[in-house]
């Protein structure tokens, strides 16, 4: 869906994968119960200012900050785009007002 939208979407393949794209990508998404699965605590990767997209079962407990949203699953296609779109505009414009 993210690559209908023009979006370069990566799969990390391990946890060193994961942490190197939420350094370098412009907006990272992860699936809160895989990384419970892999016992990968989620504050290990909401050090990074970049965007990031959080997949929950419930939004019960889940971090908010002005970085990150949280769509609770099962999602809607649409929800994740925007929250991608909406998370990356803000970055923009806080390099914007940095810039000057």
């Amino acid at each position: 869906m993210l690559e209908s939208e023009g979006y370069d979407v990566v799969v990390p393949r391990n946890l060193e994968e994961v942490e190197r794209l939420r350094r370098t990508a412009a907006c990272t998404i992860v699936d809160h119960e895989v990384l419970a699965d892999m016992k990968v605590p989620l504050e290990r990767l909401l050090g990074g200012a970049g965007p990031l997209v959080l997949l929950a079962d419930t939004l019960d407990e889940m971090p908010q900050a002005g970085h990150i949203r949280t769509i609770e699953k099962p999602l809607l296609g649409s929800a994740v785009v925007n929250a991608v779109h909406d998370l990356l505009e803000q970055a923009r414009h806080r390099d914007l007002r940095g810039a000057t």
